[in-house]
């Protein structure tokens, strides 16, 4: 689902953290908002540690992949590339701390 804010922000829901995770999408500014969906490590990007359906987390992440906008400010860590962001959602594993 995605829902287009009169502002230019767009709101990809992105279950899997919490049933009802968000992430923002400001095309206008650039930059795309995870949520704890996604952390910064080590400069690169993974999938969040902590979440309630983990598979389901890794099928949101894989969203990702289509966002277009530089940086990506996640839930926890330092603001990444959008393109490492791109990158590891388009991966045939996301990167997942946990296994």
């Amino acid at each position: 689902m995605c829902l287009a804010l009169s502002s230019g922000a767009r709101v990809l829901a992105t279950p899997g953290h919490t049933a009802g995770s968000i992430a923002l999408v400001l095309d206008d500014a650039g930059v795309v908002f995870t949520g704890d969906l996604a952390a910064e490590y080590e400069g690169g990007v993974i999938l969040g540690p902590f979440t309630t359906d983990r598979e389901l987390a890794r099928r949101s992440f894989r969203r990702f992949a289509e966002v277009e906008v530089e940086p990506a400010c996640v839930g926890h860590g330092r603001p990444i590339a959008g393109s490492v962001l791109r990158a590891a959602a388009r991966a045939a594993e996301v990167p997942d701390p946990l296994g």
